[in-house]
């Protein structure tokens, strides 16, 4: 009994550390797309216009390895909606401004991916714990 380790009482209880880990994780994630400059502000509106129709089990977006070409097309298709913005409003873009744009969209589109996917994942977990495990967000034995 002498030389048995004595477990940390956190250690025991493991689940509700996890879930107030992925809490925080979401927050962090939300607080910093209020840092996000102006323009990628922009593209994440039209990001999150775009992906919701496709927040649905068994959507691309869930996928293990989402597909590369799918992604792209919906990459594509916002920078195409931003250029007839642009165009709309007589303004010209210039090649480097499109490159900035395209590499804009790709970056906030796999930043909102990612997002989708952590909630979805949280989500999931918390629902599909044992029945009577979870008490006011702890573990209960």
């Amino acid at each position: 009994m002498e030389n048995q380790k004595i477990m940390p009482f956190y250690m025991t209880y493991p689940y509700p550390v996890f879930f107030e880990e992925q809490d925080h994780i979401l927050r962090d994630l939300t607080y910093m797309e209020q840092l996000f400059p102006n323009d990628a502000k922009k593209v994440l509106e039209k990001v999150v216009r775009r992906l919701q129709p496709m927040d649905y089990e068994g959507s691309i977006l869930y996928d293990e390895f989402p597909d590369r070409l799918g992604i792209y097309r919906i990459a594509t298709s916002i920078l195409l909606e931003m250029k007839e913005e642009y165009e709309k409003k007589g303004e010209s873009i210039s090649k480097e401004k499109e490159l900035y744009l395209q590499d804009m969209v790709k970056l906030v589109l796999y930043h909102e991916i990612l997002k989708r996917r952590c909630q979805r994942n949280y989500l999931w977990n918390k629902e599909n714990m044992p029945p009577n495990t979870l008490h006011n967000g702890y573990i209960r034995f």
